[in-house]
Order: C-alpha cells, then structure tokens, then sequence
C-alpha cells in the first residue's frame, strides 16, 4: 500500500489529468479523473482533508460546466459543510464553496418553476385548440 506521499503526489496527478482534459473540453473525462482523485483522496485522509475538497469542486466546476446543476449540488451539499470544518466558517474557500451551491439551488429552482410555466402553457394551448376544434358550435 502506498504511503501518504505517493498517494498525494496520485491525487495531484489525477486532478492535473482532469484539469487538462476540461481544458480539452473532454468534460466527461475529466470527471472520472477528478472521481479517481477524491476516491483516492477519501480513503487516505478522509472526506475533510483539502485534497479531497479540491478534487470534489473540480468535479462540482465540471457539472456546473455541463448546465447539470442537480449533480452539481449533490457535490456540494456534503462538501460545504466539510469546508467548514476544514478550512473554517468565513474562509475563502468555505464560502466559495457555499456560494456555488447557493447558485445551484437557485439554478434548479428556477429550472423547475420554467418547466412548470411551460406545462402550463401547454395546457392552456391545449385548451384553446379544444375548443376550436372538438366543441359543439352553439346555435
């Protein structure tokens, strides 16, 4: 088993591979390179250790990337509270972090009102054209 060294210099080249291949627009890539590197990192030092927080906001970026903001707050909502722990209340990266899964939230919420106001337009045209067509005409 390696030790923590080698594992951090694994971890640090697999978030290297998955920033490259972002780069590359090969997102999906990237996001199995950046899962490697926070399984890894999780099992060596644990889900609080900055290692694992930055290789989970990497894939968390890359979602976010995608337009796939529900995956995008399932990363976030375990690691904002982890980034507090580790890093503190008001630090940078705590409320950066915070942040992005604030904008996530607000991102899916208006999602989901947009698909409820488009059913609701559909019906309504739906409505109109039953009546157009399939309504009895009055004498």
């Amino acid at each position: 088993m390696p030790d923590a060294s080698e594992q951090s210099e694994f971890i640090r080249q697999q978030i290297v591979a998955g920033d490259r291949l972002r780069t590359l627009g090969e997102r999906d890539s990237a996001i199995r390179e950046y899962a490697r590197a926070v399984e890894a990192a999780e099992s060596t030092f644990g889900q609080d250790h900055p290692a694992t927080l930055e290789a989970a906001e990497r894939i968390s970026e890359t979602f976010t990337e995608l337009r796939r903001p529900g995956d995008a707050l399932m990363m976030l909502t375990w690691m904002a509270p982890a980034a507090v722990r580790t890093f503190g209340v008001h630090s940078l990266h705590a409320d950066r972090i915070e942040s992005a899964r604030r904008a996530a939230v607000s991102h899916r919420r208006l999602r989901r009102w947009g698909m409820i106001a488009l059913g609701l337009l559909c019906c309504g045209i739906a409505l109109v054209l039953w009546e157009f067509f399939f309504s009895a005409p009055t004498p």
